[in-house]
């Protein structure tokens, strides 16, 4: 998969944050901050395994928030297919 494919899911993943307008404060910083940990992981020479933080993102998103999860999922492949 290209960085193509990752920079499209995650403009996705934005647009539905930019809508959802019941997610509690908590969430949306540890989304902002994973999303920061993203775009440095991709500059990065040696990413970090960010895979345990975006672990925790989904089960605390999944229930309430299923379209989140199902895009911050697949951002989590295409990270992942990225070696990242």
């Amino acid at each position: 998969m290209s960085r193509d494919a990752l920079d499209e899911a995650v403009r996705k993943l934005e647009a539905e944050l930019g809508e959802t307008k019941d997610l509690d404060e908590e969430l949306r910083t540890r989304l902002a901050r994973v999303a920061d940990e993203i775009d440095a992981a991709l500059d990065a020479d040696e990413p970090p395994d960010l895979g345990d933080r975006l672990s925790d993102l989904l089960l605390a998103l999944e229930v309430e928030h299923p379209r989140l999860t199902s895009l911050l999922d697949a951002v989590t492949r295409q990270l992942s297919r990225l070696g990242i």
